[in-house]
């Protein structure tokens, strides 16, 4: 099979998978939105922070670094599980250790037990290492998609289930630990491996040569969209912390469906075809395209929608969520512009493209970060954070951009019909909003509308273009 076909096929299975994933756990966060309160999301909220923090610590850029690398051989994947794993249980124990602290912090005693429960999975995660980079390299994304898969189907019903018994936050702590076990028992069914410990000095200077990039920049990235969670939670309260996370998941979510779906396929793609500028500039530039006229249109869509959707979905006990909703939802369309060429800079070999850029726009964020919470609440955190992530697109593109021999300009020309066709059809949609009711119906009617005059503008703006490209795009999905 050839790489495009296989690369469709990827795409295909990835798609479903992220499109499952995601739906799933957030058709739970709606379903639990309704039976838990602000304060139940808040405290999950922050004990998720400790919990991506040390999953970071654990990975230290050898999952990038591994797939990345030419070499094949059982003993490299021994080395970085090995280290890996390690690396796993220092931050789990340092975790157990550090949770009363961290309780206290956030003056909250009883987040002391799910924080510690919640860590198991930081070791569930790293026993998954050896799978996924298997079936990565091998560019085996069906088997990867169906691990997801088994993580969101276990999610629902058991967040569902533990909520209806009277757990309140436990519920969304205990889904997310039986849902990454269930996750791990696909991958190892998949590509099994003998659990063997060996360092190979050598092999591991090399991985954390190469990994030590994308660790500095992921470090500086999870502090970017944690570090406001941190910082509402200490000065706002749970409950605000609570509000500001669902409308942070929710406005990020849609676009970072594409964003992850690109992420996962096309950096071993491009790690595969990094030796041809041409064609690696062609892939670039084609995966750009079709996510600039896919998650443009989700961000400001839900944006123009966001009073609506509080209202007919969340209810009335989240009302302060509709202007960080907007405000966010933008932010996640932004920052998947970014994802292929994060792919790009890691396939390549130059995965310190984008540390400057990260470490600089993040200095900012941190001085200005805290002013933003006292001054402006939840809703000057998320323009905070749209700030900064706007001149992240611009600077990443630029960079990437050079690396495959183009213009910045001619991104702009790729970018501006699908930007301008959102923008008008928000401002359509939000018009339409103020002159109706606020239920379900008046919903599912504004997002119909929301399709519709997108796909007419992008049509009247460029006919020709509009047809190849949808049935480019249509063909792409179908395998054809």
């Amino acid at each position: 099979m050839s790489l495009k076909k296989k690369t469709v096929r990827n795409l295909q299975f990835v798609g479903t998978a992220q499109l499952l994933n995601i739906g799933l756990v957030q058709l739970g966060y709606l379903i639990l939105a309704r039976m838990l309160t602000p304060d139940d999301f808040g405290l999950y909220a922050a004990v998720m922070v400790i919990f991506n923090l040390a999953v970071m610590v654990s990975v230290l850029g050898l999952d990038q670094a591994a797939i990345q690398s030419k070499d094949e051989s059982e003993e490299l994947l021994r080395t970085a599980a090995t280290f890996r794993m390690a690396m796993a249980i220092i931050a789990v124990v340092v975790g157990l250790v550090a949770a009363p602290a961290v309780a206290s912090f956030y003056d909250r005693p009883d987040m002391t037990g799910p924080l510690r429960v919640m860590l198991i999975a930081v070791l569930v995660s790293s026993a998954g290492f050896v799978s996924t980079v298997r079936l990565s390299k091998a560019l085996r994304f069906r088997e990867l998609s169906i691990s997801r898969v088994g993580n969101a189907v276990t999610w629902l019903p058991v967040g569902i289930a533990a909520a209806v018994l009277g757990l309140s936050y436990w519920s969304m702590i205990l889904a997310t630990l039986f849902a990454s076990m269930v996750a791990l028992a696909v991958l190892w069914i998949y590509a099994p491996w003998k659990i063997g410990f060996h360092i190979d000095k050598e092999i591991l200077a090399k991985l954390l040569h190469f990994g030590k990039y994308p660790a500095a920049i992921g470090f500086v990235v999870f502090l970017a969209f944690n570090l406001d969670k941190v910082v509402v939670g200490r000065l706002l309260g749970a409950d605000m912390l609570g509000v500001y996370f669902l409308a942070f998941t929710w406005g990020t979510m849609v676009p970072n469906v594409f964003s992850n779906i690109v992420n996962n396929v096309m950096f071993p793609t491009y790690a595969t075809i990094s030796h041809d500028i041409g064609l690696l500039s062609k892939g670039y530039l084609k995966t750009l395209t079709y996510l600039g006229y896919l998650s443009l249109p989700m961000g400001f869509g839900l944006a123009a929608i966001s009073p609506v959707f509080v209202a007919a979905i969340l209810g009335a006990k989240w009302t302060a969520a509709i202007g960080p909703l907007a405000v966010l939802s933008l932010v996640g369309t932004c920052s998947a512009l970014t994802s292929p060429a994060g792919s790009l800079f890691l396939a390549t070999g130059n995965p310190y493209l984008s540390w400057r850029q990260t470490a600089i726009t993040f200095v900012i964020y941190v001085v200005l970060l805290v002013p933003a919470a006292i001054y402006g609440g939840i809703l000057g955190v998320s323009l905070l954070l749209l700030a900064i992530t706007l001149i992240s697109v611009i600077w990443v593109l630029h960079m990437a951009s050079g690396l495959v021999n183009e213009s910045l300009r001619t991104i702009g020309k790729l970018l501006w019909k699908p930007a301008f066709a959102s923008v008008a059809m928000a401002a359509i949609v939000y018009w339409s909003s103020t002159l109706v009711a606020t239920d379900l119906v008046t919903l599912i009617a504004l997002v119909a509308l929301g399709v519709a005059t997108y796909g007419a503008i992008v049509y009247a703006l460029n006919m020709k273009t509009f047809r190849n490209e949808a049935r480019s795009l249509v063909r792409l999905f179908l395998g054809r």
